[in-house]
């Protein structure tokens, strides 16, 4: 509800086509339009299942320091490397833990396809170098696409299907949405 009493800057909408004038204002020529894709991952140590602290060794900050070897220029703030730019975009530590590309602006759903596998690719050489290894992680966004509330039952299906799931087993759940909540949750798989 709006509290706005002064309506001589805008006059009232009759029809469809003052709705929509609204937006055609504000759009850009079609050979203009791109894509920005945002991919987030939290980070845990295989050994103990724990999110590694910014400056312990192997911690998040030489994570950022090893994704330099692939072009990524550092963001330095007060002497401690705090994110990452370049050609794909940007990373960065969001609110909650994750670490986050922001990519590039690119033409297509490829590029951008392209983009994310990258960067997973770059994450997990430098990542299994600090042991942080993702072979115990099932990652699905390569084949689905950012499916939001949808990854987790994805992901778990993915799992059992390989096998990788088996009565008893303990799970890590953890996910986000648009990168101001989250959640994560331990749970012992089991079949009905």
């Amino acid at each position: 509800m709006t509290t706005r009493t002064d309506d001589r800057y805008s006059s009232p909408i009759e029809n469809r086509a003052d709705l929509l004038s609204v937006f055609e204002g504000g759009e850009k020529p079609s050979d203009d339009w791109r894509i920005g894709t945002e991919h987030e991952k939290f980070v845990y140590r295989t050994a103990d299942h724990r999110a590694p602290s910014y400056d312990e060794p192997g911690g998040i900050r030489d994570l950022l320091t090893g994704l330099t070897e692939f072009g990524w220029e550092p963001v330095v703030e007060n002497g401690n490397v705090i994110a990452l730019k370049g050609k794909d975009g940007n990373v960065s530590l969001e609110p909650a833990g994750q670490f986050e590309l922001s990519g590039a602006a690119l033409k297509n759903l490829h590029e951008t396809c392209s983009e994310a596998a990258r960067h997973l690719n770059q994450c997990k050489t430098v990542g299994e170098r600090l042991e942080l290894p993702t072979e115990r992680v099932i990652n699905c966004v390569d084949r689905y696409g950012n499916s939001s509330a949808a990854t987790l039952p994805i992901a778990l299906g993915e799992a059992h299907a390989q096998g990788r799931l088996s009565p008893g087993t303990r799970v890590l759940l953890s996910t986000f949405g648009a990168g101001f909540t989250w959640g994560a949750a331990v749970v012992e798989w089991g079949l009905p």
